[in-house]
């Protein structure tokens, strides 16, 4: 039910005619607004052909589910020992239910359990989850590559997938050609391949190695060529697996528009992504996988703020378990970072970040942050050579994933120099009232002589800011929007009028 707001009917309409959702529910709760069944029809007529009259609107508005997924299930064996050619044919002849039976074993591991749930045609689904809940495994479903272990699957219209890096590719084949034979096996007509290659190849931007066989290219170099295919050719249905994980700056924001344009046109869309930012700026719903299932699904900016609160929660109790740093109360400290000689953090043979603190009021990462105190941000890194500059700096993201703000030592002049071989710690400060309360994370990075960048992973650090104990009390009781509470110096002064004129 996104997007409800307070607009005419012709504003609704007139607007992505597939979110059908905020149609439906204006129906519903605006129906004292809505105008006659025949102008409703001039209108409809006007905007689209297809609706010309209010019970066809009433119709359209409420569309099959183009993916229906029931009951799915996949496992896998976990033991080396191959099959007999007789144990394989003997597989064949058995029901459903007792192949999916013997799969219950220790031998057989459960990627997932009875996943259930429909996506809508021209909705964008956004899924998240942990490293190895079958995130990969349930798209390769979707896109029959691979068979589920029981469930059904009812998939309605064409569709293209962008999964693991070189899937559908013959690297012995040139770019061109793999162009050529995907479009083919999707369903292209020699006609539409002729007049979409250019734009695929131009999209892509690889035009110079367009001839050269893939197996030459880079990841990044892959997923532009397999996201321009997937793109253009016209498909219902597209599914991305952390397409958007791979490639420079300036691919990601063609990729981010062009999903936006093709989900303005009705295509529907399932994206997997870590990244919680792309999900909440892309998605209509989200739905988290763990622990074998679907813990939840509904709208993204909820579902991912409470999603980011769970994994804090289980990142606590797993450092607990894991025997950590803890606080005077038994609780753990997560954060700092800090990396072991086997362990390399961010950098290369000339420095590298080696920790990472968050510091609180009392300058320890074992204590308590709240709002109205300083927040001190110390990154200790080691130099084995004094003939380049490095600089360090950081990412700050809120409990949705989204970018607050980066500040680095490069935006000081009088740290950014060159320096002997040595340790060294590099301090900044966060004033005191600048975050809200919340959840925040950090990545760290190293700069060499103010242009080679050198990234942590995401969500290298995690940190909680608290309410300030003195406003526990306070008339105001939920928390105030967004990832920053400044303290700005309000004024308030008398208000008079003389000849017309305001004077303070």
């Amino acid at each position: 039910m996104n997007g409800l707001r307070n607009t005419s009917l012709s504003s609704a309409l007139g607007s992505k005619v597939v979110n059908y959702r905020f149609i439906y529910v204006y129906v519903i709760y605006q129906s004292i607004d809505l105008p006659t069944g025949k102008q409703v029809r001039k209108f409809a007529i006007r905007r689209s052909k297809l609706i010309t009259s209010l019970t066809e609107l009433t119709l359209f508005i409420m569309p099959e589910p183009v993916i229906k997924v029931k009951k799915l299930s996949k496992s896998y064996r976990l033991t080396g020992k191959s099959r007999s050619l007789k144990e394989s044919i003997s597989d064949l002849f058995k029901s459903k239910s007792s192949r999916h039976e013997n799969t219950d074993s220790k031998e057989h591991f459960w990627v997932f359990k009875d996943l259930t749930f429909n996506v809508e045609r021209g909705e964008t689904l956004g899924i998240l989850g942990k490293n190895g809940v079958g995130k990969s495994t349930l798209l390769k479903i979707l896109s029959e590559i691979t068979l589920p272990t029981s469930g059904t699957v009812e998939i309605e219209g064409k569709i293209a997938s962008v999964l693991e890096i070189g899937m559908g590719f013959h690297p012995d084949l040139t770019g061109r050609e793999n162009i050529l034979l995907g479009a083919s096996l999707l369903g292209m007509t020699s006609n539409e391949i002729r007049n979409k290659l250019p734009h695929i190849i131009s999209f892509s931007g690889i035009e110079k190695f367009i001839d050269t066989p893939i197996k030459k290219y880079s990841s990044g170099m892959y997923v532009r060529l397999a996201f321009s295919l997937a793109t253009h050719i016209s498909a219902d249905i597209l599914l991305f697996d952390e397409v958007l994980s791979v490639g420079d700056a300036e691919f990601k924001l063609k990729t981010l528009r062009k999903i936006k344009q093709l989900s303005e046109k009705g295509t529907t869309i399932i994206l997997v992504t870590h990244n919680m930012g792309e999900i909440i700026s892309l998605c209509d719903r989200a739905m988290i996988l763990e622990q074998g299932g679907i813990t939840s699904i509904g709208d993204p900016s909820l579902l991912i703020s409470q999603y980011v609160e769970d994994v804090f929660a289980h990142n606590i109790a797993e450092t607990s378990s894991e025997g950590g740093q803890l606080n005077d109360d038994n609780t753990p400290v997560l954060n700092y970072k800090e990396w072991s000689e086997n362990d390399l953090g961010p950098g290369n043979q000339f420095a590298r970040i080696n920790k990472i603190c968050v510091l609180g009021r009392e300058k320890a990462d074992s204590k308590d942050i709240y709002m109205n105190e300083d927040i001190d941000i110390e990154v200790s890194y080691r130099l084995t050579h004094s003939d380049h500059i490095f600089d360090v700096g950081f990412t700050l993201y809120d409990n949705t994933g989204n970018n607050v703000f980066a500040s680095t030592s490069l935006l000081t002049p009088s740290t950014s120099e060159q320096r002997p071989a040595g340790d060294y710690i590099a301090h900044c400060t966060i004033p005191a009232n600048t975050l809200n309360s919340g959840t925040f994370t950090m990545n760290v990075f190293v700069i060499e002589n103010g242009d080679k960048v050198f990234r942590s992973l995401p969500d290298i650090v995690m940190f909680k800011v608290s309410d300030n104990p003195d406003e526990l009390n306070k008339p105001w009781k939920d928390r105030f929007p967004g990832p920053l509470r400044p303290l700005l110096d309000w004024k308030i002064t008398s208000k008079k009028i003389q000849n017309n004129v305001v004077i303070h």
